[in-house]
């Protein structure tokens, strides 16, 4: 593990220096801080290869910024705070920012529209340039104007995280299970957090089992999307035990690997959920066992918006759905398109439709024909988008 804290101003250089120099080298601090535009005979610096190792490791450089820190200028006003975040994404090492204190002004002092890298300093604001700061700025002065142009647009524009005090979005960070767990950790102490989004992680099953252990803990949680993340039965399971313990209003679970199993003890936890109005199943791999189940559940909920877009649920499937829909009182809109239903599930939904409060209807991309498609369209009218079998080939 490395740790390198480089919050408030910490003393003097020297003093600075004696607490990062390593005893096999005379290395000053800025010495550690390599500019890779010549990593080509200068990348066996002390900072460049725990990077390596982090990156090689697959983990992570976590960024905490503090009060005093925000009242100073922000994270970013320290060159040297500058300088690690870059390096780091140079080395491809993820950044994980503290939600309690990734706010714009934490981290930049006031918004991040006003940030300039260039201005940063190390050492007091006041004193002339030490020589961390002269080493560090003639590294980047070599690339011209484009140097503090690329380090800013990467802070603004690079980090695999972006914290708001309500909304945690990590999506698309590949983080792993491991990430996850990190990550958990830290969403734990935010007592605000209302939206996780971890979308297109990686995560599998054992991300999901980390994530179940942790919801339970994030009281305000609203929201919390899951897509794309290879997550398959048992994931569902562990999701199944610890989603009643939450008060989520909508929950994404789409592009997972998700077969009849874990539909029927997702559908099982459901009547528990007593403040979800929104689930997504797109793209996983339910077919009618797993519509069975749910249909028997649905009467039990408070659902407003059902999304089941692309899986295997065919006629029987339909029927069994169209059974249910009677008895659901808040279901305003049920997509399923994008399934294997025929003509005599569509008949069956169109005789269900004048006795039910669906809103919306999508059953487009099925294998719906034209007595199929009439039947919907003179039971539901507008409400109901159907393509006949063979119009979106």
């Amino acid at each position: 593990m490395f740790i390198c804290f480089l919050s408030v101003y910490q003393g003097t250089p020297d003093e600075v220096d004696r607490q990062v120099k390593q005893p096999q080298s005379q290395f000053t601090f800025a010495n550690l801080f390599r500019w890779f535009g010549c990593r080509s005979n200068q990348s066996h610096d002390c900072f460049s290869m725990v990077l390596q190792s982090v990156h090689k490791r697959k983990g992570y450089m976590i960024a905490i910024s503090n009060d005093v820190v925000r009242d100073r200028g922000g994270l970013y006003a320290r060159l040297w705070c500058v300088w690690e975040v870059h390096s780091a994404m140079e080395k491809d090492v993820p950044i994980v920012v503290h939600p309690l204190t990734g706010t714009e002004s934490h981290l930049f002092g006031g918004t991040k529209d006003t940030f300039d890298p260039s201005a940063a300093r190390c050492g007091p604001p006041g004193a002339p340039p030490t020589d961390d700061e002269r080493q560090i700025r003639a590294f980047i002065d070599r690339a011209g104007a484009s140097g503090w142009e690329h380090i800013r647009s990467q802070i603004l524009h690079r980090s695999e995280y972006t914290v708001r005090e309500e909304c945690l979005d990590a999506k698309s960070g590949n983080i792993g299970p491991r990430g996850a767990e990190l990550l958990l950790d830290v969403a734990r102490t935010n007592t605000s957090l209302k939206i996780l989004m971890l979308q297109n992680n990686h995560l599998g099953d054992r991300g999901a089992e980390v994530l179940a252990a942790a919801l339970p803990h994030l009281r305000t949680l609203e929201s919390l999307n899951l897509g794309a993340n290879d997550i398959g039965d048992a994931g569902a399971q562990a999701l199944a035990a610890a989603l009643p313990q939450t008060t989520l209003e909508t929950l994404f679970i789409d592009r997972n690997r998700i077969s009849d199993v874990g539909a029927k003890v997702l559908a099982a936890a459901l009547p528990h959920l007593r403040t979800l109005i929104m689930l997504r199943l797109d793209n996983n791999d339910i077919g009618d066992a797993g519509a069975q189940a749910l249909a028997a559940a649905l009467p039990q909920t408070t659902l407003k918006q059902l999304y089941i877009v692309g899986n295997r649920i065919s006629d029987d499937g339909a029927k069994v759905l169209a059974a249910a829909l009677p008895h659901l009182r808040t279901l305003e809109t049920l997509v399923l398109s994008e399934n294997v239903i025929g003509d005599a599930g569509a008949q069956a939904l169109a005789a269900a439709l004048p006795q039910t409060t669906l809103r919306e209807l999508y059953i487009d991309g099925n294998r719906i024909k034209d007595d199929g498609a009439k039947a919907l369209k003179a039971a539901g009218g507008d409400r109901c988008y159907v393509a006949t079998y063979g119009q979106r080939q």
